[in-house]
């Protein structure tokens, strides 16, 4: 895989949420040969952190809340 088609690749997938893709793109790092290619990619990691975790934010307040649920219904 190119540099920068793993670059844009990581971009799309942020925009999409896409985190299949993600998962995968994490497993294939490449090595970048420029300090700018090298602080993109490095950017671009930490936003895909901050969604990532942003979402498990959220899937623990849904499991939360049908936990509510389930108690009240019971």
């Amino acid at each position: 895989m190119q540099k920068n088609s793993w670059i844009s690749d990581l971009k799309l997938s942020i925009v999409n949420k896409n985190f299949a893709q993600l998962e995968k793109l994490s497993k294939n790092i490449p090595q970048f040969k420029t300090l700018n290619e090298s602080q993109e990619a490095l950017a671009l990691i930490k936003a895909a952190n901050n969604l990532l975790k942003i979402e498990q934010k959220n899937i623990l307040s849904q499991m939360q809340k049908l936990e509510k649920t389930k108690k009240f219904l019971d």
